[in-house]
């Protein structure tokens, strides 16, 4: 795509059609997409614009030039689902592959929501759908650093009494969760 070229993706779902779709872009500054479904060019660069409806979905990367007349090389993947439900572009010109799904929420579980000073819980981050592709998270303490820490594997340590919060972000940061911790 060239910048200022708009292009409606024509998603048509299969299966449950009441389903309502959602559309990210993972660089506003690229590509933008309208709640409609139609991409528009804005600068120069690579993004990654993606559709959800219900637990399937997929994406396509969109390469746009600063004016250049050569077209963008994009690809398009989507997922089935148990229920062999699908979605897919039409009419679109991209080229079709299989395997990626993309995220839709995540939320951090764990056995307890305590935990004794100088010992440790392991958080577990749980992806919606539970086969999301690149389920790669950075753990964080939000709040209360001074009474509890968590490592790069989501294990969290009491340190002294109070509360933390901790926070897991996914490796694209479109989406993170919290958990409150007690230390006792």
């Amino acid at each position: 795509m060239k910048v200022g070229d708009e292009k409606e993706l024509r998603i048509r779902i299969t299966g449950d059609t009441s389903v309502q779709k959602k559309y990210t872009t993972s660089d506003k500054y690229v590509a933008t997409i309208d709640k409609n479904g139609v991409v528009t060019a804005v600068g120069a660069g690579t993004c990654r614009i993606t559709v959800v409806a219900g637990d399937q979905g997929g994406s396509i990367e969109v390469n746009v030039t600063g004016g250049s007349s050569r077209s963008a090389s994009s690809t398009t993947s989507t997922s089935n689902t148990s229920t062999n439900e699908n979605i897919y572009q039409e009419n679109s010109g991209l080229e079709s592959s299989s395997g990626f799904v993309p995220t839709t929420s995540i939320k951090i579980r764990s056995s307890r929501n305590y935990v004794d000073a100088g010992k440790s819980i392991q958080l577990e981050v749980v992806f919606s759908p539970s086969n999301a592709t690149g389920q790669d998270v950075t753990w964080s303490v939000t709040r209360g650093s001074l009474y509890g820490s968590v490592d790069n594997r989501g294990v969290f340590t009491g340190i002294e009494s109070g509360f933390s919060t901790v926070k897991a972000t996914t490796e694209d940061g479109m989406y993170s969760a919290t958990y409150r911790i007690e230390i006792m």
